[in-house]
């Protein structure tokens, strides 16, 4: 077996022909013997995250699994310009993205998924590239928990930063002299090699060696990197000697990269390369742990985004379902893992806030979040869609309820969030005579009357619209209202 394993190697190390791609990347990552037990694996995975309603397209930000909520690209495009699929590979691209972002909830930073997805989708059906992506995560979950240092992908910042120290200190053992002389230049190898780490080395050579270094990269795990990384600086040890600045090693070493066209000879001398991975990376990594504060770099705290799409069993008669994106990442962090299970629609349950209230107090739902959603029309005879949250459903009270993280919306004619301004606490007042959300300055932010058909909306103190959420007038009829119960999915 030992040798049937090194002949496998032997034989990705000199590249896979594009026809064996699909067999062979699914093989080495596992993805094969898990659709052959389950061939309806992913169509699982979709149901268990997005309900019966599995989506076809997606508006809000995509998971990169590296940057900060501010920061999060918009389409698939800006998180990796270098691809090359169709417009039907970028929406299976997205999909993938969700489906992992929401069944991986572990993952804390991952900046090499969708680098790899892109790859996968050139040669894979979007239910193998998910599938090998699953199998690569849970196998680096599993070997990580384990301590060992032969995994695939790094799940967090502080794994990918101390396997890139372990990197740079294999440089400075094997050359002491060079190391003595990129510090003497004010190079540092870490922040320079880590970004073509955390990403498999995809911006950094061309698309030919990325394909090839896939292959040895799923049959060896995160190995290669390293080795490759010695290859490069053993390859040009003479001419990092030469230079004279850092920027002149930074030139030097992206040029060599970009400039790569036949890696067999750069494999070649990777894999002459003694590593013994196990031994010598746990040696490292408990030097790292007793190593003062400045060599090692401690990683930053930095906010990571947070992605939910709610699962969807039923359509809105109000909204679409790629609105409820809008709506739930709005929502406070703790919300957003759960579902919308309707509870009362008026065009299923009458006007009564009698009903309303019953179907509110159900056991079930009673002490969960609330979304409800409106669909008005003003007196100029706009059509609006605006809504409002609240961590507790609607009861009936002569008091407020509510707390600060209660907010109004609107969707149409624009999608907007007005939070709580703190300038008073009146949240939510029910009762048999109607609803009102909001109050202050000129009065409620949403109010609806006892039959739930006639509504108004002002320029509300408690969450500072500064003007009606009713496309700016102030009355509008209720054509629909729901309301929705925050669920566990």
């Amino acid at each position: 077996m030992k040798e049937y394993t090194q002949r496998i190697k032997l034989l990705v190390r000199r590249g896979v022909p594009c026809d064996k791609k699909a067999e062979v990347w699914t093989h080495l990552s596992g993805a094969y013997y898990r659709l052959q037990q389950n061939p309806n694996f992913y169509q699982q995975v979709l149901a268990d995250v997005f309900g019966a309603r599995v989506p076809d397209k997606f508006y809000r930000k995509v998971p990169t699994f590296s940057l900060a909520p501010d920061a999060v690209p918009t389409s698939f495009e800006q998180v990796v310009p270098k691809h090359m699929l169709t417009q039907q590979g970028i929406k299976s691209a997205q999909r993938i993205l969700w489906t992992i972002n929401m069944y991986h909830p572990e993952i804390e930073y991952c900046p090499a998924i969708p680098r790899i997805l892109s790859l996968l989708l050139l040669y894979l059906t979007e239910s193998e590239a998910f599938t090998v992506l699953h199998e690569l995560l849970e196998r680096s979950r599993l070997q990580q928990n384990e301590g060992s240092t032969r995994w695939h992908l790094a799940l967090t910042m502080k794994q990918s930063l101390t396997f890139t120290i372990v990197f740079k200190r294999l440089i400075y053992e094997r050359w002491p002299a060079m190391g003595k002389h990129l510090d003497s230049l004010g190079f540092d190898i870490v922040p320079f090699f880590l970004p073509w780490f955390e990403t498999l080395f995809f911006d950094a050579v061309p698309l030919h060696v990325i394909l090839c270094l896939m292959g040895v990269f799923l049959s060896e795990g995160n190995k290669i990197m390293i080795r490759l990384g010695l290859a490069l600086f053993k390859q040009n040890k003479k001419a990092v000697m030469l230079a004279r600045s850092s920027d002149e090693v930074s030139s030097l070493l992206r040029s060599k990269c970009l400039a790569l066209r036949d890696v067999q000879p750069v494999f070649k001398l990777a894999f002459g390369i003694y590593l013994n991975t196990e031994k010598h990376t746990q040696r490292k990594a408990l030097r790292l742990k007793r190593a003062p504060t400045d060599d090692t770099h401690p990683e930053q705290d930095s906010p990571t985004a947070v992605f939910h799409r709610p699962r969807l069993n039923s359509s809105s008669e109000i909204i679409a379902d790629h609105h409820f994106e809008a709506i739930w990442s709005w929502l406070p962090v703790r919300f957003r893992i759960q579902s919308p299970q309707l509870v009362f629609c008026t065009s299923e349950d009458g006007r009564s806030m009698t009903t309303l209230f019953s179907k509110c107090g159900l056991e079930e739902y009673r002490d969960n979040g609330m979304v409800f959603l409106i669909k008005a029309k003003n007196s100029n005879g706009q059509v609006t869609l605006l809504g409002g949250f609240c961590p507790t459903m609607f009861r009936e009270s002569n008091t407020a309820y509510g707390t600060g993280e209660c907010f109004v919306f609107t969707i149409e004619p624009e999608e907007h969030k007005y939070a709580w301004t703190g300038d008073n606490d009146q949240h939510i007042r029910s009762n048999k005579t109607g609803f009102h959300m909001g109050s202050g300055k000129e009065g409620p932010a949403i109010s609806l009357s006892a039959d739930l058909s006639d509504g108004m909306s002002y320029c509300s103190g408690s969450y500072g619209n500064p003007k009606p959420l009713s496309g700016g007038e102030t009355f509008f009829s209720c054509l629909v209202l729901e309301v929705y119960s925050l669920v566990s999915s």
